[in-house]
């Protein structure tokens, strides 16, 4: 299961409540609240694949 984690990015439209930012921190999981930036993906995209 945390092979799947580290590759995995959370969009999310919530308000980002502090128990979903918990979660996210817990989790350690990438995350992006919409809206976002195409560049703000395609960076965390890099990210998430080692390459940045």
């Amino acid at each position: 299961m945390k092979t799947y984690t580290r590759r995995f990015i959370l969009m999310t439209g919530d308000a980002m409540s502090a128990q979903t930012r918990e979660f996210i921190e817990s989790a350690r999981l990438v995350s992006l609240a919409k809206p976002f930036a195409l560049d703000d993906m395609r960076r965390v995209i890099r990210q998430v694949l080692g390459e940045g």
